[in-house]
């Protein structure tokens, strides 16, 4: 970074950049903590608000997908046992001539009426 004086003191060379406004700032005048180097208390702040909304946005995402996911397997699961109840091998069988099929239609071939 050469050729940059420090946004801080205006006297110095700079050596870093604030990772939150990337005002230049020089080695004495660097804010540093564990998240980085900053120009200041203020930016380093900001920087660590910023960062740990992100974190709970990121969280709550999460989580949503994981509730939409579970809300789906509940749903295919209702499916499958009511498929399984309707169609499964202890369900009620139907005898020919209900829901409107024809007791003649049933035993193979189908004559048509006039034929």
């Amino acid at each position: 970074m050469a050729n940059s004086v420090c946004g801080v003191c205006h006297e110095k060379e700079v050596d870093h950049r604030c990772i939150q406004c990337h005002k230049p700032v020089c080695d004495d005048d660097a804010f540093k903590d564990d998240q980085g180097i900053f120009c200041g208390r203020e930016c380093s702040a900001q920087y660590r608000s910023y960062d740990q909304a992100d974190a709970r946005v990121a969280r709550a995402r999460s989580h949503g997908l994981g509730n939409i996911l579970i809300v789906l397997v509940i749903i295919a699961a209702i499916v499958y046992l009511a498929r399984l109840k309707e169609w499964g091998p202890l369900a009620k069988q139907t005898p020919p001539g209900e829901h409107g099929i024809p007791a003649e239609t049933t035993g193979g071939t189908t004559e048509l009426p006039g034929e």
